[in-house]
């Protein structure tokens, strides 16, 4: 890793921390547990992104270049479907339509692709819906504090495992978009922020669910197991009802913090191994 790759990183979780903290101060309440998590992410992976020496065409001209815009649409269609009010209807479509898009430009072109374009489009904009549909739905449960660090986990294990088993250069893109969001959760620490977060999972399940598809389908025998490092968070469903949901402080977040690891780590073992 150059000086560079450090520069690249550093922006991003400066300008999402920036972009967090400007974002709860600036907006109204409501307004900002949308759109703070989701700028963060947004603009700190543009701004690292940009600095990456073997970063990708402005322009693109291969799937894995999408990444960058795809985020920074994500990151304004988002928060836009998890305002309140809205019919399950047009919320469902602003997620279906950017999860169709993102595939559609994700799934690469090469002729001898498995499963081919035609059927890895669908599949993989099906998996964006329903993790991005997921994450918003449970994101209100924990607060913005508690959310941001389990995302930022999950988006950390990603990142590891798909330079571990696949590519560098493709790690250092989405680890730029990891210091992004860990920016956002730092944000919250230093404004002593309980709110809830919301918005953030159309973005993250584009961005980081992204990057499993890319990374898992680049080799010659694809590492589909990396698709469920970004769906780890979702364990979390399982502290909402039932007799975990009776765990309170320290003990519920000990018991959450060892669920999602667990989680990952059979995840990791699965991509290592297979």
């Amino acid at each position: 890793m150059s000086a560079t790759h450090v520069l690249a990183l550093a922006a991003a979780a400066v300008v999402g921390w920036l972009a967090s903290v400007l974002s709860r101060r600036c907006l109204a309440t409501e307004t900002a547990e949308r759109y703070a998590a989701a700028l963060a992410l947004g603009a700190g992976y543009l701004a690292g992104y940009l600095l990456l020496p073997d970063r990708g065409d402005l322009l693109p001209r291969s799937h894995w270049h999408w990444t960058p815009w795809l985020a920074v649409g994500a990151t304004l269609l988002g928060p836009v479907a998890a305002a309140r009010g809205l019919r399950w209807l047009d919320r469902g479509s602003v997620v279906a339509a950017t999860s169709t898009a993102a595939a559609y430009l994700l799934a690469p072109t090469y002729a001898d692709l498995q499963p081919p374009r035609a059927i890895a489009i669908p599949l993989l904009a099906g998996f964006l819906f329903l993790l991005a549909a997921a994450l918003e739905a449970l994101s209100p449960r924990y607060s913005a504090r508690a959310w941001l660090a389990y995302l930022t986990l999950s988006a950390f294990a990603t990142t590891a495992l798909i330079g571990l088993a696949v590519s560098a250069t493709f790690a250092l893109a989405a680890a730029v978009a990891t210091a992004a969001l860990g920016g956002s959760w730092l944000a919250t620490l230093g404004l002593g922020d309980k709110s809830p977060t919301r918005g953030l999972g159309l973005p993250f399940a584009i961005v980081f669910g992204g990057w499993a598809f890319v990374a898992g389908i680049e080799p010659r025998e694809p590492q589909w197991a990396l698709l469920t490092l970004p769906v780890a968070p979702l364990v979390l469903a399982c502290f909402v009802r039932g007799p975990l949901a009776r765990l309170v402080g320290r003990r519920a977040l000990a018991a959450q913090c060892t669920a999602i690891v667990l989680v990952l780590a059979i995840a990791a073992a699965l991509c290592l191994v297979g």
